[in-house]
């Protein structure tokens, strides 16, 4: 794929032009390929899909085992799970002799009420305070001298960004198809 590079011996508002009518040109061109593609597309789909239920009819004894085989192996799991939380309770082993293939394991939970740690925080610790970046940013935008608060860090300042229309073919209409020549007897 190659990229054009932009002439910069035409003046800015020439270039821009000529750029939008390229891509004009270029949005036209992927816009007729995708539409030759998208029925192609619909049509895979629909055979997608047939195939599927064919498969799930003719298969539908097979996957109803799957499907009860897995049921039974996620009771059967958490069977052990109970069994070995009971054990551990009553033994403090986390495996056990006579059950190898599983072991109790320790994780660390910790549990707090937000607001009492966010007070916590404040007097004690602001660093383990997180910045809400947005709600900073819009009290930034928001922010005037004359309400008393004292200056924020940071600036508010326009930056500009190219917006493109969606569709450019009401500015740069497709160009006329050369008239072909029919060959005279």
């Amino acid at each position: 794929m190659t990229t054009a590079t932009p002439d910069t011996t035409v003046s800015s508002p020439d270039a821009a032009r000529a750029a939008l009518e390229r891509l004009a040109h270029q949005r036209r061109r992927l816009d007729a390929a995708n539409n030759t593609l998208t029925p192609l597309r619909l049509d895979l789909e629909k055979q997608i899909d047939a195939l599927e239920a064919a498969f799930e009819a003719e298969n539908k004894a097979l996957l109803d085992e799957v499907a009860a085989a897995q049921d039974a192996v996620t009771q059967a799991e958490n069977d052990v799970r109970t069994m070995m939380l009971l054990a551990y309770a009553e033994t403090g082993q986390k495996r056990l002799d006579n059950a190898p293939g599983a072991q109790v394991k320790e994780f660390t939970v910790v549990q707090f009420d937000p607001a009492e740690g966010f007070d916590y925080a404040l007097k004690y610790n602001l660093s383990i305070l997180r910045l809400d970046r947005k709600s900073y940013e819009r009290a930034l935008k928001e922010w005037s001298a004359e309400d008393g608060t004292p200056t924020m860090p940071g600036e508010v300042k326009t930056e500009p960004r190219v917006y493109i229309d969606g569709n450019l073919d009401a500015h740069y209409p497709p160009a006329p198809e050369p008239e072909q020549e029919t060959a005279s007897e």
